[in-house]
């Protein structure tokens, strides 16, 4: 079963949560011959989690989960191949990358159209390949999800200098995508403790500051799309 999310954040009410910050519609069946959705609906797999869903109030029914599927397939055919494919990285190190960096680049569009990118700290999840930020619930990043979701990501591994060389090497990974608000208060303290793990000296330090700041925080999830890592030397 495939889960629709819509790519922009709106402040329209889902499942009676005025806070939600963004929109997804029903959920498509392609035995029911079901028609909803919008020209910016996504299809993501939620494999292993509760799903996500409710209805857009606002889906006028000329979309069929066919149109979507072909749009959503055009859409992982748009990203260009490494110009430079002998330095590309596997998957596999993409990931490993993402688990040990420390901080990251998250790149997005203001509302006129203005590039705005804004370091992070982060934690990825190697289980569902996804990225979680937390931060404020308001502010510049916030109004630039709420009208355009989409997202690119990078970071970049310690570099190394080999004894008797000047130059580094390093590795860097980018990955693009849509952001999604964790809305679940259980799978939200999840995740903001995950990553205070990563960054608190203590357990009982990252546990002080998330009873004291839940309430206040937003934890944001990237799901990524497409991903594509290079190795790096300076010389």
């Amino acid at each position: 079963m495939k889960q629709y999310i819509v790519g922009a954040f709106t402040d329209r009410v889902v499942h009676g949560n005025p806070a939600a910050l963004f929109r997804v519609a029903d959920i498509l069946i392609p035995e029911t011959g079901n028609r909803h959705g919008r020209i910016d609906v996504y299809p993501v797999q939620r494999a292993g989690k509760k799903q996500r869903h409710g209805k857009d109030p606002s889906a006028d029914g000329s979309r069929c989960y066919q149109c979507i599927a072909a749009e959503r397939k055009g859409a992982d055919e748009m990203y260009r191949e490494m110009r430079r494919f002998r330095q590309q990285i596997t998957e596999e190190d993409c990931r490993k990358v993402l688990e040990q960096a420390k901080y990251g680049v998250l790149a997005l569009v203001l509302e006129d159209g203005q590039p705005y990118a804004v370091p992070l700290n982060y934690y990825y999840d190697g289980e569902n390949g996804r990225i979680y930020f937390h931060g404020a619930g308001t502010g510049q990043k916030i109004d630039a999800l709420r009208k355009d979701a989409r997202v690119c990501f990078n970071v970049v591994s310690d570099p190394v200098r080999n004894e008797g060389e000047w130059w580094r090497q390093f590795d860097s990974v980018t990955v693009f995508g849509r952001i999604l608000a964790v809305e679940e208060p259980e799978e939200k303290e999840i995740f903001l403790r995950k990553i205070g793990s990563r960054y608190y000296p203590t357990s009982e330090a990252a546990e002080a500051v998330l009873k004291e700041t839940f309430s206040r925080v937003t934890v944001l999830e990237l799901v990524p799309e497409h991903m594509t890592g290079k190795h790096i030397n300076e010389k």
